[in-house]
């Protein structure tokens, strides 16, 4: 019984609060979540300068529309198949709503 209570207590005091929030975003390939679009284009102009070098921006993301940057490279030829590599950040309302990542494997 005392070893149940020790082992209870050591979780209480190491695991946070259940109802605390995180006070940073959980990041992932350098991008969170909810990060605003001025992270990665300057909107200052009306065509929009991009702020990473390697990427390309697929739609309308100045003025709010839903679009992406993407640095895909598709790896393959003309009789291999076509496998993609790279990741996408996907914008909706100047906000990052999804993170995509394509990882090639020659097993799958």
């Amino acid at each position: 019984m005392k070893t149940l209570i020790l082992v209870l207590l050591v979780l209480g005091i190491s695991r946070p609060s259940m109802g605390q929030q995180q006070s940073e975003p959980i990041k992932f390939r350098g991008a969170y979540i909810g990060e605003p679009l001025s992270d990665y284009m300057d909107c200052s102009d009306s065509k929009g300068k991009l702020l990473r070098d390697g990427y390309k921006v697929h739609g309308k993301l100045c003025e709010g529309q839903k679009g992406s940057i993407s640095n895909v490279k598709s790896k393959g030829g003309f009789m291999k198949e076509s496998k993609l590599e790279g990741e996408a950040f996907l914008f909706e309302g100047s906000k990052l709503v999804r993170i995509v990542i394509q990882v090639p494997n020659d097993d799958w």
